[in-house]
């Protein structure tokens, strides 16, 4: 470290400290013999400055040489850290009964612990001689010292302790208590003593051996739990100053676990490198039950559905950040926040330049915690390009400086800082970031690589509420981050059964409905007793011969999935961002597609429609959540369901419109149609054919299977009813328009042929290969029987104003009694679906359509195709 000056060359400050009072008081004095003027707010200010320096004790203030003896400690130890930064321990080993024989012993321990890991690297620095071991400390007599081993480089210390922590030599194995660990300073002793009477504590509630420490962390063991030894419960470590003593600001993040805290708020950070292609890790996440799900890099744009990040599941809500595109920006960029609803989070607002997106909320715990000196956490989650601008950064500083208050700030992300050293705070050049960070007092607890050999995803963090940080399975090049929040997670909601009524007692219900006396049973009773006692009796009946749903507390996920994401978190704890945890977390990921794909197989190949219907609805619809929190009128958040409904009440029984001139709308939506005045239809057709376009676009980022069919039944299923919604009011009968609702299935299946490996073909030659007919010819198909029905009054219409029922005066051999004819001029009626069908009616034998609707629809289904031809509004 550099040196530092003499303290005789520092000056005092007590002359400095007298002339100010001096000073402060004499000006006071001066401005009172002023006459009045404007400067009221002036004087009255140095009056406060009078009455705060007159209470001030004439003795100065402590001078800058205790200062000075604390900075040079400080500097002395920092040698004493950067040494233990190349040292491990080991514990247990036992000594010998002279110095020169454990000394001799240490030595033979070592080599043969060196042969056992067999490690080119490690045996290659014994043999240079640099790895030296000595007992610590040098006396204690009657009591066991441990070994230390010294190292010339990190790096070799770190690679030394994997090996151990890897194979598990039988050297250290084989001595009963017997551990290695890297050096700690005293602070990480205090927190690895902690973390010994926290595991004390887990052991003695799930009686059983379950969690343990490694460096200063507390961890999880893997299951089967060993039973607890023998009077374990007399080993206290009496720590009881450890309850009261609240751990340091910084290095209490380096608590952690191997499995998340339950009992407090828990959190995923990751990079994802566009969610699109990685939804079926992050419903493995999701499964896990993280509070909050923090995602980088999301590549997703307005156009992209929240199933992307939701699907079905409704213990989520989502608020994203999506980089906007367009030809002068990239791919890539966006957030994401996947928060829990019972932490009811609000949006407070969101952020974006071309190179920065960020957004912040706000989580509620005082519904459920009182524990707390705050009611709520602000969350702020940002991504930031590599090739940021110093405008897009000052940007980015205004908008943090705009939302830091009173509550603690979280801020988090992938911010590509790699040249601040967040360990010694400092920068090779001029960092405003780094001066924000100290300006406003953020502690940064992220100490580990999470891209190559930097620290580029940060977790800032202006309270001491950091818990439990670790790394974990990478989903991308970067290592992810999981870590608590020292604010204790809500409680789940109460899980409510359902009746499972195909499992029901059918015979034995149907049997006691119609043995039982109702006539004696209602005979002396009103209308209400009489309701009241149906409702009970049948209750009774249901409750005794229908059985209920249970909460499933095993995971959805097969037991070989989760043993192999448990390995590659391990593995990523052990052995942030290395090869090995990237390796590992691709053959997870591998793994995880497989298991979706022969899902995806057995239930198209089990005829099942109902369990189709069901994985569709997972993978395609996203759940219809309200938001968990609002903000009212006057700005107060509000979080609870009774002042929700109170604050909606007041809201809309003051809304009127009476003396307020409504601003008239070009179109209106009317039963899911958006209609105009020259029943064109063009905004209802751009409407539906987006969405329809969106959900083609999630099927085939959440399905992974090469079979054609499960595509086809998923887009008969979910999409084309969308295109097919009331066709009979909006059919198109422009070329633009048709043709614009045909691409949505034309996009279909050339991306069906592309996934599953099938030559390209055109447009016609892939319809017949999939059995498929275009869009346009089963709208007349619609047509068709929607006049049939309405011919044959089976629907309550006036169809007089559409047409009319004309035959001819004479009889001929292809004609029939029911042709129609149209009532008005042909541009009057060119929208209606009389104008559509009247040729195609007229032409068809009198025995179709004097048929029944079933005989009907079979043989329409049967007619030659319209499209493409010169009837057809199709072009190829």
């Amino acid at each position: 470290p550099p040196s530092l000056p003499p303290e005789s060359s520092i000056p005092t400050i007590t002359g400095h400290y007298m002339e100010l009072k001096e000073l402060l008081l004499g000006l006071h004095e001066k401005i009172d013999a002023v006459q009045p003027c404007e400067c009221s707010s002036l004087k009255l200010e140095l009056a406060q400055i009078k009455s705060i320096v007159s209470s001030l004790s004439s003795t100065p203030p402590p001078t800058a040489p205790s200062t000075y003896t604390a900075v040079k400690k400080g500097m002395e130890d920092a040698v004493l850290y950067a040494d233990k930064q190349k040292r491990a321990v080991w514990i247990g080993k036992p000594e010998g009964s002279s110095p020169e024989e454990t000394l001799e012993s240490d030595q033979l321990e070592l080599e043969k612990l060196v042969i056992e890991l067999k490690n080119d690297e490690i045996s290659s620095a014994l043999e240079k001689g640099e790895i030296t071991h000595h007992r610590h400390p040098k006396e204690k007599p009657g009591k066991r010292r441990i070994l230390k081993f010294g190292f010339t480089s990190q790096k070799i210390r770190d690679m030394f302790l994997f090996e151990i922590r890897k194979i598990h030599p039988t050297t250290i194995t084989d001595l009963k208590g017997s551990f290695m660990r890297r050096d700690l300073c005293p602070m990480e002793l205090e927190l690895e003593r902690q973390a010994r009477y926290e595991a004390f504590k887990l052991n003695l509630k799930m009686n059983c051996l379950a969690y343990g420490v490694c460096d200063e962390r507390l961890i999880q063991f893997r299951q089967p739990y060993r039973a607890l030894p023998l009077n374990y419960a007399d080993r206290d470590p009496s720590r009881k100053k450890w309850k009261k003593q609240s751990s340091p600001s910084h290095n209490s993040s380096r608590i952690s676990q191997s499995s998340r805290n339950n009992d407090l708020i828990s959190v995923f950070l990751a990079n994802v490198r566009s969610i699109r292609k990685k939804s079926h890790i992050l419903s493995f996440i999701k499964s896990l039950d993280y509070s909050m799900i923090l995602l980088n890099e999301t590549w997703l744009s307005e156009d992209d559905s929240d199933a992307f990040l939701l699907g079905s599941n409704a213990n989520y809500v989502s608020f994203r950040k999506d980089r906007p595109t367009n030809a002068a920006k990239s791919r890539g960029g966006g957030v994401a926040i996947l928060c829990s609803p019972l932490l009811n989070p609000i949006l407070i607002s969101s952020f974006s330049t071309d190179d920065i997106e960020a957004i912040t909320i706000d989580i509620h715990t005082s519904s459920y915690c009182k524990s707390i000196p705050f009611s709520s956490v602000r969350v702020c989650l940002i991504y930031r390009a590599p090739s940021c601008t110093n405008a897009s950064l000052e940007s980015l500083l205004t908008y943090l400086e705009s939302i830091v208050g009173n509550s603690p700030l979280l801020i988090s992300g992938d911010l590509n800082f790699p040249d601040i050293d967040w360990y010694t705070l400092t920068s090779p050049s001029q960092n405003d970031f780094l001066s924000f960070v100290a300006d406003y007092r953020f502690s940064q607890y992220v100490n580990f690589k999470t891209r190559a050999q930097n620290i580029l995803d940060l977790v800032l963090c202006n309270s001491n509420i950091i818990r439990n940080i670790r790394p974990s399975i990478p989903i991308s090049d970067h290592t992810s981050i999981s870590f608590s929040l020292a604010v204790a997670s809500p409680r789940p909601r109460p899980f409510v059964p359902s009746r499972v009524y195909h499992l029901a007692d059918w015979v034995m219900i149907n049997s006691l409905i119609s043995d039982h006396n109702w006539t004696m049973s209602l005979a002396h009773l009103d209308m209400n007793s009489s309701y009241e006692y149906f409702c009970n009796f049948m209750n009774s009946v249901l409750d005794t011969y229908v059985p209920k749903t249970t909460r499933s507390s095993s995971s959805p996920y097969p037991r070989h999935l989760r043993i192999l994401y448990n390995k590659s978190n391990r593995i990523a704890m052990i052995a942030p961002n290395s090869t090995l945890a990237h390796k590992l977390s691709h053959r997870f990921e591998r793994a995880l597609r497989e298991h979706n794909v022969r899902v995806e197989n057995k239930i198209v190949n089990s005829n099942n429609a109902k369990a189709f219907f069901a994985l569709c609805k997972t993978r395609l619809k996203s759940t219809s959540n309200a938001s968990p929190g609002i903000i009212d009128l006057t700005g107060k958040s509000i979080v609870t369901d009774r002042d929700k409904a109170h604050a909606f009440s007041l809201y809309f029984a003051s809304y009127t419109i009476n003396g307020n001139d409504l601003i008239p709308s070009p179109s209106m939506k009317d039963l899911g149609v958006i209609m105009q005045p020259s029943l064109k239809f063009s905004d209802h057709v751009s409407k539906l054919t987006s969405k329809a376009r969106s959900k083609v676009n999630i099927m085939f980022k959440c399905f992974y299977s090469n079979d054609p069919l499960l595509y086809l039944q998923a887009f008969n299923a979910f999409i084309r009813p969308l295109l097919e919604y009331c066709t009979v009011v909006w059919s198109p009968r422009t070329v633009k328009l048709a043709n614009f609702v045909e691409n949505v299935q034309r996009n279909f299946t050339r991306r069906v042929f592309f996934r599953c490996a099938i030559p390209y073909s055109p447009y016609p030659d892939r319809l017949n290969f999939l059995s498929m007919s275009t869009l346009e010819q089963r709208r007349l198909i619609f047509d068709l029987l929607f006049l049939h029905k309405t011919i044959h009054n089976f629907y309550s219409l006036n169809s007089n104003l559409l047409f009319k029922i004309s035959p001819l005066t004479r009889n001929l051999r292809n004609t029939h009694k029911l042709r129609i004819a149209l009532p008005f001029a042909v541009p009057k009626s060119h929208s209606t679906f009389a104008t559509r069908t009247v040729q195609r009616w007229n032409a068809l034998p009198g025995e179709i359509v004097n048929s029944s609707p079933n005989v009907f629809r079979s043989h329409i289904l049967n007619l030659p195709s319209i499209s493409f031809t010169s009837e057809s509004l199709l072009r190829l």
